[in-house]
């Protein structure tokens, strides 16, 4: 009777009734055996062993390769069938819950020591489904990498460690919910745990990102926080980000003359590095890892002082935060972030004393435009009216409302008739010059000299938020310092977790929205280090299936030969314009073929 393992393991390859001529599938199997044999022929000679056959990659297995088949859906619930297909292949993989260094050491194990039915009580069934996940494990990595850009492969990198770990991608957020920097999350022993990777090239690695993402998870306020909040909670401080990040060292093969192979040919070693960023250790860390990261902790010394004391006083009445303060000591919170000033009042006003865009308009454009008569008094105020609008829905950019010039030129058009269709643009555009002699960008450059006036007279001045940061005298860490020695640090380790995460939320890096960045030593040095050597490429994969070359593997490969030729035949009888019947009934007979050997083998385990 047919095992339920094996014919899982098995069903993606030769399910009895499946129509092998639908289009589908075809393109599939064409694709497949496309790479595969490129890859295949990229490997050098090898010594003959005292086999009758020996088998390369070719005969192993690979889950089709995309960015969409192998990611979750936008809700985060399981993906489509080929991630479906890669979870089951990958589920023998280290022991369940592990996590990343304990499931990667069983892969290099396993490279190292090759296979034994007796680790399985001579469960033949067993032996064959930890093989084969082992060697589509790592085929399909190889060519995940090897095969693809440096973005695509990154997805796919990502993709595939979600799937290893039991996890999934975090899915896109909604409008309006605060940043995570988290890329997906690990099913490990210790709870979920959120992942941000980082693939480089050796030697170019650097570690980093968006400070105030990072301060919204190690302060619970990101919107996906409670996908990992059991987790985080157990962390130090109440919090914790884990990093995973990895250093691909690969080399290209190159033929007799010295001429190289292409990306397939490419193999070496990706190294894995793990550290946490915790509430407890985010100042330390930050204050010596580099000049830019270093900025993002930087923290008002009366901030300092005043949060303190709330800590001591057991966090009774609201938290301090960031401000400014008199000479008489009177203390003033930062102005809001949309304190530009009242969008409509920023955009219309007339007064002399307190003129908007549309003052600057008409005084310092109008006789540029004068050709427009009247009409340029209406043009003005179409054009403010469309600031106004951007203000309200852009307040903390309201410098920014020139670039892209369609922002100037839509109400532009629009004044002049346009109706909003892009085909009836040049229409208007050449009704325009027609009438006044100018393009549309020309008027634009008119236009441009009242507004970059009052951007420098007014909204430069506008910033009251911008202004009362820069003017306070933040303290910074001393990055040749050793950081447990810094004062900075010591006063930030003295808090309760609560006041840290306040402390937090007021250093400068959050509230300007800085970057980080952690370069290259210092972030292979820190937490765990350096936790795997992954060897891939044709040359790795080769290896390990050269450790299987046994009786019971061989007639599971031979099924895959006869898949293989099933697809070489029936790309033969596709690409030549499906005139060669041959071609198509030998594909089917080895179809059938493999189906027959699998029942076989079905039987006997």
């Amino acid at each position: 009777m047919a095992n339920k393992e094996l014919d899982t393991l098995l069903e993606g390859y030769f399910a009895p009734k499946e129509d092998v001529y639908g289009i589908e599938k075809l393109q599939t199997l064409i694709k497949e055996v496309y790479e595969v044999s490129m890859m295949s022929g990229l490997l050098s000679e090898r010594e003959k062993k005292a086999v009758t056959r020996t088998y390369s990659i070719s005969q192993v297995p690979m889950v089709p390769i995309s960015e969409l088949g192998w990611a979750n859906n936008e809700s985060g619930a399981e993906g489509g069938s080929q991630r479906k297909l890669l979870e089951d292949w990958l589920r023998p993989i280290g022991e369940a819950g592990g996590d990343f260094q304990s499931k990667l050491k069983a892969v290099t194990d396993k490279m190292e020591q090759g296979f034994s039915a007796s680790d399985h009580g001579g469960s033949m069934r067993k032996y064959i489904q930890e093989v084969m996940s082992y060697l589509v494990f790592l085929k399909s990595l190889t060519m995940a990498i090897t095969n693809f850009n440096a973005s695509a492969a990154g997805f796919n990198f990502e993709a595939f460690l979600a799937v290893l770990m039991g996890g999934y991608q975090i899915p896109a957020g909604q409008k309006g919910e605060k940043s995570t920097i988290a890329d997906f999350v690990a099913e490990m022993s210790e709870g979920t745990v959120p992942i941000s990777l980082k693939l480089y090239t050796k030697g170019s690695l650097k570690v980093g990102g968006s400070f105030r993402d990072l301060c919204h998870d190690l302060t619970g306020q990101s919107g996906k926080f409670k996908m990992w909040a059991s987790w985080a909670q157990a962390q130090p401080g109440g919090s914790a980000m884990r990093y995973l990040v990895c250093t691909k060292d690969f080399q290209e093969a190159v033929d007799a003359q010295g001429k190289k192979q292409g990306d397939l040919s490419r193999h070496g070693v990706i190294n894995f590095y793990e550290f946490d960023i915790n509430v407890d250790n985010l100042y330390e860390m930050f204050a010596t890892a580099s000049g830019k990261t270093a900025r993002c902790i930087a923290t008002d010394p009366n901030f300092m002082t005043r949060l303190s004391a709330w800590d001591k006083n057991q966090r009774q009445g609201d938290a301090p935060a960031v401000g400014t303060q008199a000479e008489d000591g009177t203390f003033t919170p930062l102005p809001d972030k949309a304190s530009v000033g009242n969008a409509q009042q920023l955009a219309l006003s007339t007064d002399p004393d307190s003129p908007g865009l549309l003052a600057y308009l008409n005084q310092l454009s109008g006789p540029e435009l004068d050709m427009m008569g009247d009409k340029a008094a209406g043009l003005f105020q179409s054009v403010a009216q469309a600031y106004a609008a951007y203000v309200e829905e852009n307040p903390n950019h309201a410098k920014a409302f020139w670039t892209p010039a369609s922002n100037v030129d839509g109400p532009v058009l629009r004044y002049f008739g346009w109706d909003g269709n892009v085909e009836t643009a040049k229409e208007t555009m050449k009704a325009i010059k027609t009438e006044y002699g100018l393009s549309v960008a020309q008027i634009r450059g008119k236009l441009a000299t009242g507004w970059n006036s009052f951007k420098n007279n007014v909204l430069k001045s506008a910033d009251p938020r911008g202004q009362a940061i820069a003017a306070i005298d933040w303290q910074y860490p001393d990055k040749k310092a050793e950081a447990s020695a810094q004062e900075i640090v010591k006063w930030y380790k003295s808090l309760s977790p609560e006041a840290k995460r306040v402390a937090i939320l007021n250093t400068k890096g959050y509230l300007e929205t800085e970057e980080w960045e952690i370069p290259d030593g210092a972030a292979r040095s820190l937490g765990k280090g350096l936790i795997a050597e992954l060897p891939i490429g044709a040359p790795h994969v080769q290896a390990l299936l050269d450790k299987v070359q046994e009786k019971v593997m061989k007639e599971v490969f031979a099924i895959f030969d006869e898949m293989q030729t099933m697809s070489e035949k029936l790309n033969s009888y596709f690409a030549n314009g499906l005139n060669e019947k041959s071609e198509a009934e030998s594909g089917a007979a080895a179809g059938e073929e493999a189906a027959g050997k699998a029942r076989d083998i079905a039987k006997d385990v």
